[in-house]
């Protein structure tokens, strides 16, 4: 609202998708130090990755960009998104 069209086009084009997937993995993590995932338990861990892949999907990410956010993050605190 009350941008012009240009300035629109100007500022989406200069986003890069490796600057966008950054940002959704620090979505994740500020997510993850208040509800860390549950090691061990795979119907509570399933649960958890589907409550922030929907966060991300709310926030305007597509899947593919949710998904690898998630198990990249996964993958740094030593967890196995795989095993899901």
């Amino acid at each position: 609202r009350g941008v012009a069209d240009e300035v629109v086009r100007e500022a989406v084009e200069a986003v890069r998708p490796e600057d966008e997937l950054e940002r959704a993995k620090d979505l994740v993590r500020r997510r993850l130090r208040s509800a860390p995932v549950v090691p061990g338990s795979g119907v509570e861990r399933a649960r958890q990755i589907r409550r922030l892949m929907g966060m991300l999907a709310r926030r305007g990410y597509r899947t593919d960009q949710a998904g690898r956010a998630v198990r990249e993050v996964l993958s740094e605190v030593g967890l196995d998104p795989d095993e899901v």
